[in-house]
């Protein structure tokens, strides 16, 4: 099961009054959950409360990606946050009925494909081969408009990352999400050396 961390997602609350600290263009900056991407043969993200929502429930949660839609994976982190940043009742609503709903103390979230099926030897494979339950069209823009207006994103891939592949960062822009994108680069390229210039 072991694999490779490819990308970082943050996702900050995001404030009305994000220009008014700090010297001209500084963005208030708030984080409150981390997601690592993991690949291997499924995309996983890894997610944890840190910063402003650090003492949260839920502590860590673990979202596959199953890739059966035409959105890209980062779409199943957009699903899980706007639970974790507020919801709505139609989100909560539309979550029950599908089957995605899940709670911890206050806190309550949509997930996906929320972990990976787990096979016995016992077990006849047929019985498992049960597919994925996936955020629906409705489900989803609900997310996506609550996320668009509750958070702020960071975003920080490897090159050969699938959100890179996918080109999360100009999707998650289309949907209307305020992004910040961070690129890496090798120490003494020339593309560092003209930065410093």
């Amino acid at each position: 099961m072991a694999g490779e961390a490819t990308a970082t997602v943050t996702f900050s609350t995001r404030s009305v009054h994000e220009e008014l600290r700090g010297p001209t263009g500084a963005r208030l900056w708030r984080p409150g959950y981390l997601a690592c991407l993991v690949e291997k043969h499924l995309p996983t993200w890894v997610v944890t409360p840190i910063g402003f929502a650090a003492a949260e429930e839920p502590g860590r949660l673990v979202v596959v990606s199953r890739g059966a839609t035409d959105r890209p994976a980062v779409s199943d982190l957009v699903v899980l946050m706007a639970g974790l940043f507020g919801g709505s009742d139609r989100l909560r609503d539309l979550a029950m009925r599908e089957g995605l709903f899940y709670q911890a103390g206050q806190a309550w979230w949509a997930a996906p494909s929320i972990k990976l099926p787990t096979w016995s030897d016992n077990e006849d494979d047929e019985e498992l081969d049960v597919g994925p339950v996936l955020a629906s069209d409705e489900l989803f823009r609900e997310a996506a408009t609550i996320v668009a207006e509750r958070c702020r994103v960071t975003v920080m891939a490897y090159p050969r990352s699938l959100i890179a592949a996918e080109d999360s960062v100009t999707w998650l822009r289309g949907i209307g999400v305020d992004v910040d994108e961070f690129g890496l680069v090798t120490l003494g390229s020339e593309e560092q050396r003209r930065s410093e210039r």
